[in-house]
């Protein structure tokens, strides 16, 4: 079995009340970034809007390997950005592919999600990545059902990527969440060995994050102290907060904007 937290269906409606939330702040962010705000005003607006929905910024919990606090509300990804990039500085052109990635504390608990947009671009393929990685997110759910294999997840994801001729980012993965930001177990965008034999259980909170590459690559590099990327490459990056039961639940709806 799967070593993780388990929730109560009074921590379930707590959840689903921030996942709300949560998502329509981050249908105002991409409505921002369709319209070319900077990643400056983005983060302000994030940081408003959490605050005043009577929650806190999750992201800001999150530390790294120095030690440091993650230092915004958001994670702003453009174009070779795959995840964790600081929003500060930032600019979107038309053309960019922006993630926005957004976690929410309300009233003690987490939800966490991300979102893709393609901002006034033309490429099919670029479009054809975002929409293979949305279905891939969506099928994956269907498959967090209680007493299923952890790897039944992964092993959806890796093959509608493979399909459509794309890479999952095997690296990075989704969790679990809830009372922290990160939880068991780690979701991998592809089988785990690891994860061979440990099931489902009823009431488990899971972050799944399909991460796909338009190209093939051999590693991941750093920017900063936070942001991962890929060179040369485009990555999208779709993120639900999930209840695992007979039936998986999306905490966190689609931000469709």
């Amino acid at each position: 079995m799967v070593k993780a937290n388990i929730y109560s269906v009074e921590d379930i409606k707590v959840l689903q009340e921030g996942g709300y939330i949560l998502s329509h702040i981050l249908r105002y962010l991409l409505k921002m970034a369709q319209n070319k705000a900077t990643g400056d005003e983005i983060e302000a607006v994030a940081q408003k809007l959490i605050r005043e929905s009577g929650g806190e910024p999750a992201f800001m919990e999150a530390k790294n390997e120095k030690g440091k606090n993650y230092p915004a509300a958001i994670c702003l990804s453009i174009n070779d950005g795959v995840v964790h990039d600081i929003p500060f500085g930032q600019k979107i052109n038309s053309g960019d592919v922006v993630s926005i990635d957004i976690g929410l504390r309300y009233k003690g608990l987490i939800t966490d999600m991300a979102w893709t947009i393609y901002v006034d671009g033309k490429d099919r393929k670029i479009k054809k990545l975002l929409q293979i990685n949305e279905e891939a997110l969506i099928l994956a759910i269907k498959k967090a059902v209680t007493n299923n294999q952890l790897n039944d997840i992964s092993c959806e994801i890796a093959q509608n990527a493979k399909r459509a001729n794309l890479y999952p980012v095997i690296e990075l993965t989704g969790h679990g969440v809830g009372k922290s930001l990160h939880e068991e177990p780690p979701v991998y965008n592809v089988p785990f060995e690891g994860n061979k034999d440990k099931k489902l259980k009823d009431g488990m909170i899971l972050a799944i994050e399909p991460i796909f590459a338009l190209k093939s690559y051999k590693k991941l590099h750093f920017r900063d102290d936070w942001g991962i990327i890929l060179p040369d490459n485009i990555t999208s990056h779709f993120e639900f907060t999930v209840v695992v039961g007979a039936k998986p639940k999306i905490l966190t709806p689609a931000p469709t904007i």
